[in-house]
């Protein structure tokens, strides 16, 4: 079980955090107080329970080209790419990450499928010249999102944080230290991770913390004030691996490659391209107050139509928002379906277009 390497942190000590594959801060005062960080200032993202891997070798790219589902042949240095890792059925392992470095690249796992990760990356890395190396223990990841994200990432930085494209890292010093600078995100709004070293974790939280705190009017998020943000924005669930759905049903097609001549699961994803294109995720809010739960059957006039894959409340829009995955041809906006609701009664639905709440990093621009 990965556990996060600033437990014992002060700002943890009453933090509510997961059980599982890996520990994961959920909330770490009040919830609502961390999401508007996110939509209206920075929020500091503890990522140190994340699965990182490093793969070497002289067949390392081959080896990771064999598994995800995008194209990395030409992967360069300083570059980040997304990709899916499948089963052999098709089926979702996980959302991974990969970092290009000059010797090296970096996978980065979501946080909750750390051993499945793992265990697939085993199973095949012996057809290949390549070595798994597991530096979950060693490296963590510190990350802050908001539309002053920007601004902070400026002050670890001699030059201008614009330079820093989207999907890009560098690096830079901190106390002697060279430490990674990604340029990512989940929410929307501006976002960064750092990677660092476990001895330095905690004292490099310490700095961030203090520096969003007296300059930014920042607090640490926990994961449920970020789900919500992410919700709001489709942004792809890492956890995706614990819905049911296959990667086409999830309107993940831009996380694939079709040309590519193979990768795992590339026949499965074809097949389903064809028979699951009966049905697609669409976006819908609901009024705040009703008991929704994720897996509830939605109907019109008496017909099943399809089920709410995930809700969630939006504080900003004052309503539920989720995803349902629903058949054709109601999968689209402006339709209105009935929601059999975690009480046995029922609500209705309003099927509407990504996002759902604007980013205010959108208008806003770097200077």
């Amino acid at each position: 079980m990965l556990i996060t390497k600033l437990n014992g942190h002060e700002t943890h000590k009453l933090a509510r955090v997961t059980e599982g594959e890996s520990q994961r801060v959920l909330v770490f005062e009040d919830q609502i107080s961390e999401y508007y960080a996110l939509r209206k200032k920075v929020g500091l993202l503890d990522y140190t329970a994340t699965g990182i891997f490093r793969i070497e070798g002289r067949e390392s790219i081959d080896f990771l080209n064999f598994l995800v589902t995008k194209n990395i042949e030409f992967m360069e240095y300083g570059q980040v790419i997304s990709a899916l890792l499948l089963s052999v059925e098709g089926t979702f392992v996980d959302l991974v990450v990969l970092y290009k470095l000059e010797d090296c690249v970096l996978l980065e796992t979501s946080q909750s499928n750390y051993e499945k990760v793992k265990t697939h990356l085993q199973m095949y890395v012996g057809r290949f010249d390549a070595v798994v190396i597991d530096q979950s223990y060693d490296l963590g990841l510190i990350g802050f999102e908001g539309p002053n994200a920007w601004k902070v990432a400026q002050t670890l930085l001699d030059f201008e944080v614009s330079t820093l494209s989207f999907q890009t890292f560098l690096n830079f010093s901190w106390e002697g230290k060279s430490l990674l600078l990604v340029r990512t995100g989940s929410t929307g709004e501006y976002g960064y991770k750092i990677l660092v070293p476990d001895r330095l974790a905690q004292g490099f939280w310490d700095h961030m913390l203090e520096l969003l705190r007296s300059r930014f009017d920042g607090i640490p998020v926990g994961y449920s004030g970020l789900e919500m943000c992410m919700t709001e924005v489709r942004h792809p669930n890492r956890e995706m691996s614990q819905f049911d759905i296959s990667p086409i049903q999830a309107g993940l097609h831009w996380l694939i490659d079709f040309n590519k001549e193979d990768f795992i699961g590339r026949n499965e994803v074809l097949r389903q391209v064809v028979e699951d294109a009966s049905e697609r995720l669409i976006g819908f809010n609901a009024d705040m107050h009703v008991q929704m739960k994720n897996g509830a059957d939605v109907s019109v006039d008496g017909q099943f139509v399809g089920k709410v894959i995930v809700v969630q409340e939006s504080p900003i829009l004052q309503k539920l928002v989720g995803l349902a995955l629903l058949r054709l041809p109601f999968a689209v906006p402006g339709l209105v379906f009935d929601v059999v609701n975690g009480d046995g009664g029922r609500s209705e639905i309003l099927t509407v277009s990504a996002p759902y709440v604007v980013p205010m990093s959108w208008s806003i621009k770097m200077i």
